[in-house]
C-alpha cells in the first residue's frame, strides 16, 4: 500500500478537536476537490475524492456542521492510474455556503484564493486545514523515491495561501504554478515528518521516520561518492597532463636530466595512476608529495630553457583540457 493511502486512511479517522476544526477541514476539502454544477435550475456540489472513507468522513462532517445530506457515489475508470473515485454529491444551501466555501463570495464575485476563515486560523486551527488539503489533493512520495508532498490547488492564489497556513506552524512549503493549475510543495524529510505528525497520521510518521535516517546516510554516501570521483578525475587529469609535459622535456632533454629527477619522470612514465604522494613515497629515500611536485616544476624549467635556445615549444605550453 502506497504512503498516500496510508496517510489517507489514517487521516479518515483521526478525531478533530473540537466543532471549528471539523467544519475548516470540510470547507477546505470542498475547495480543492469539489465542483459547482448548475443542472435544470438547482445548484449542487460534486466533490472528488479518492478514497472511501474520506467520502464517508466528508459526508459526516457536512451533515454535522451545515445540516447538509449528501450521497456518496463510486465512479470506476480504467483509463486513469487512480481509477476508482468517490464522489461526494449534495445540493449547495445557499450563497453562504460557496462564501464560506471559497468559490463565490457574497457579492456574487468569484473568490481565486481561499476565504479569510480558512486563512486567518490559529496554530491549533491550521492543522485542520491542512489535514483537509491533504485529504482532498494530497500524495506523499516515500524515501525509496525523492521524498515529497505535493497538494494539488487550482490555481496559485490557493497554493499561497496554504503555504501562509503552514507557516504558522513552522512548516516550510513551495507554492508552485503548473500550467492550469498549482501545488504545495514539501520535499525536506523533517518537514514531511513534521506534517504527518501535527495532522495526525502517527502511524504513517513511524513508517517513514524509520526510513528517514536510511535515507540521508544514502543521501550523504551519494554526495562522498560522487566528492571522490570528482577528486579522482582531477587526479587522473593532472597525471595526463604531466605525461605529455614529460614527452616534450625527455625529448629536449635527451639524458641532461639529473639522476634524481629522471627516476622521478621514468616512475610517472611507468605507472600514471600513481598520486604523487604515490610517487614520493616509491623514491629512494621516500620523499613528499610536495617535494615530488617541485621536482616535476624543475624538469619544466630545464626543458623550458632548452626549448627556448631551439626556439620550439617547451612543457609549459601544453596546457589542460579541464574546464
Amino acid at each position: 500500500m502506497s504512503l498516500t493511502r496510508d496517510t489517507k486512511e489514517e487521516l479518515s479517522i483521526t478525531s478533530t478537536d473540537g466543532q471549528t476544526q471539523e467544519r475548516l477541514e470540510a470547507l477546505v476539502i470542498v475547495r480543492l476537490a469539489g465542483e459547482i454544477v448548475r443542472q435544470g435550475g438547482m445548484v449542487s456540489m460534486k466533490v472528488s475524492l479518492d478514497s472511501e472513507e474520506s467520502g464517508l468522513r466528508l459526508q459526516a462532517q457536512i451533515r454535522r456542521q451545515f445540516g447538509i445530506k449528501s450521497r456518496l457515489v463510486e465512479i470506476v475508470n480504467s483509463n486513469l492510474r487512480n481509477a476508482t473515485r468517490y464522489l461526494v454529491e449534495f445540493p449547495v444551501p445557499n450563497l453562504a455556503f460557496l462564501d464560506a466555501s471559497g468559490f463565490i463570495g457574497r457579492d456574487g464575485k468569484q473568490i481565486r484564493g481561499l476565504p479569510g476563515e480558512l486563512v486567518n486560523v490559529t496554530r491549533k486551527n491550521a492543522f485542520a486545514v491542512l489535514r483537509g488539503a491533504f485529504i482532498a489533493r494530497g500524495t506523499l512520495n516515500g524515501l525509496n523515491r525523492v521524498p515529497v508532498i505535493e497538494i494539488s490547488t487550482p490555481n496559485l492564489f490557493i497554493a499561497i495561501a496554504l503555504s501562509g497556513v503552514a507557516k504558522r506552524i513552522d512548516i516550510i512549503t513551495k507554492a508552485q504554478s503548473i500550467k492550469d493549475y498549482a501545488k504545495v510543495v514539501i520535499r525536506d524529510p523533517d518537514m514531511i515528518s513534521k506534517f504527518l505528525e501535527v495532522c495526525g497520521a502517527n502511524d504513517t510518521k513511524k513508517k517513514f521516520d524509520s526510513d528517514k535516517e536510511m535515507y540521508k546516510l544514502r543521501i550523504s554516501l551519494n554526495r562522498k561518492q560522487n566528492f571522490d570521483t570528482a577528486n579522482i578525475k582531477r587526479s587522473v587529469d593532472a597525471a595526463v597532463l604531466t605525461v605529455q609535459k614529460l614527452k616534450i622535456a625527455l625529448n629536449l632533454l635527451n639524458d641532461e636530466l639529473p639522476e634524481h629527477l629522471q627516476k622521478l619522470a621514468d616512475l610517472r612514465m611507468r605507472d600514471i595512476e600513481l598520486s604523487l604522494e604515490d610517487l614520493g613515497a616509491r623514491m629512494v629515500p621516500p620523499i613528499t608529495k610536495d617535494a615530488v611536485a617541485g621536482r616535476f616544476r624543475r624538469i619544466w624549467q630545464l626543458a623550458d630553457a632548452k626549448a627556448a635556445e631551439m626556439g620550439v615549444p617547451g612543457p609549459s605550453s601544453v596546457k589542460s583540457d579541464v574546464k
